[in-house]
């Protein structure tokens, strides 16, 4: 907020695309909601306007930051019991870095005209890696299901959901394809000492996943 009220009006403005940026701070919001900050999208000279699913797109890929959700015109960051210092200064250098965007890759435009969420493998990228794959949860429920070291586990098929908190949003469902990064993530998070549900194993030296023997 403080960053935001160091601009004219309150808007930061990306001449290179054309589109400003706004917090929005309706009378009472952060009285509400002291959680939660929504960056209003305006304008853009783009063939295909800025959007906020478009935005949050490019920040995600281009500046590793992550949004709780977007809108046409809006998007919406999240703050929780682990958000640092460190994470507040990604945010404002990722909206720094945006005042001086040109789209000269044409990522944002991509971003825009597929705000339906469609990606082709070579923009998914490193997306793809991490999240791999998946098949039907009603068929890795009912199938037989066996716990391996999660060391073996790569491109297994999960059989169990695991959340760990904080966030406290899963990072595996059941019926996804288990992949090397998310795997490792995983194993990280719970060295780390972070909360893990829905793990037949909470340790994590093992992981529960479809017996396809």
């Amino acid at each position: 907020r403080e960053y935001f009220a160091g601009f004219e009006g309150g808007l930061v403005s990306c001449d290179g695309c054309g589109m400003t940026l706004r917090l929005l701070d309706v009378e009472d919001a952060y009285a509400m909601d002291p959680w939660r900050l929504t960056v209003v999208i305006d304008g853009g000279h783009l063939r295909a306007p800025p959007t906020g699913w478009s935005v949050a797109r490019l920040l995600e890929s281009a500046r590793g930051v992550v949004s709780e959700m977007a809108t046409q015109n809006a998007i919406v960051f999240a703050c929780s019991i682990g958000t640092t210092a460190t994470h507040a200064e990604g945010l404002i250098h990722a909206i720094e870095w945006l005042t001086t965007y040109d789209d000269e890759d044409g990522e944002l435009e991509y971003f825009a005209q597929r705000h339906d969420g469609e990606q082709t493998d070579e923009r998914r990228g490193n997306r793809r890696d991490y999240f791999g794959p998946s098949t039907c949860p009603r068929n890795a429920y009912i199938a037989k299901h066996a716990p391996i070291p999660v060391a073996l586990a790569a491109n297994r098929v999960a059989a169990e959901t695991i959340t760990v908190y904080p966030p406290g949003i899963p990072i595996v469902c059941i019926g996804d394809v288990l992949t090397p990064d998310t795997l490792s993530h995983i194993q990280s998070l719970a060295h780390t000492g972070a909360s893990i549900t829905g793990a037949t194993d909470a340790t994590m030296a093992t992981i529960l996943v479809v017996d396809d023997t």
